[in-house]
């Protein structure tokens, strides 16, 4: 897995979600492994976005609001 500067992140992701085919997934960690987040492509709508760590979360969102 490739190294991202924390400012290139946000374009990485947008630039892997549409590459994405549905059940696949990217990942998203810190320097120490400790904390990250995973979007998983469920359909061509719909993603699963966790976040683990300090504060852990599961969340389905369309495209949009997974960007925001």
């Amino acid at each position: 897995m490739a190294k991202v500067h924390i400012s290139q992140l946000f374009q990485t992701f947008q630039c892997a979600l549409s590459t994405l085919g549905a059940g696949e997934a990217i990942e998203a960690r810190t320097f120490k492994k400790d904390r990250g987040i995973v979007v998983l492509k469920q359909d061509a709508e719909y993603f699963v976005f966790k976040q683990f760590g300090f504060n852990s979360q599961t969340l389905t969102l369309n495209r949009a609001s997974l960007l925001k």
